[in-house]
């Protein structure tokens, strides 16, 4: 079920918003964006700013976050810039089985880009999915030509 963010009018939020959610709706007050997938959405302005602006967005369907640090190499180091992440409401649990070897490769490399394991592998599980959809896709497109 995808989620819904209401943003308030301005446009140093309306140039990052623009390129990771789509968006569906506005007014004189607010734009409306809609997202199915994370976003991570870096915002070009102060902290003081970036929590005003934050207290002033609202996700239905979904969470809103301004984390103050991020993991680095598997410790946490404090952000430079302030960056928004927006995420769905999870109901689905999928749960897997993994070796000792092959749980510390993707532990590696989860932290090597600064995300945790459960968000790095989630990323890698719905990268898949969406590469999947585009070859149906372009299958049943080819099917269709001829």
């Amino acid at each position: 079920m995808p989620y819904l963010v209401r943003v308030p009018k301005d446009p140093r939020i309306e140039e990052s918003f623009r390129y990771h959610l789509k968006k569906i709706g506005e007014n004189d007050e607010y734009s409306i964006y809609q997202g199915i997938v994370e976003a991570v959405i870096p915002l070009k302005m102060s902290w003081p700013e970036a929590l005003e602006v934050f207290r002033e967005i609202k996700v239905e369907g979904g969470y809103k976050r301004l984390p103050r640090t991020w993991l680095e190499d598997g410790r946490e180091v404090p952000a430079d810039k302030p960056t928004l992440l927006i995420s769905p409401k999870r109901s689905r649990i999928l749960t897997i089985r993994l070796s000792d070897e092959e749980y510390e490769l993707l532990r590696e490399d989860a932290y090597s880009v600064g995300w945790s394991v459960s968000s790095w592998a989630r990323h890698l599980v719905m990268n898949l999915v969406w590469e999947y959809l585009q070859r149906e896709k372009f299958k049943e497109a080819m099917r269709n030509l001829g």
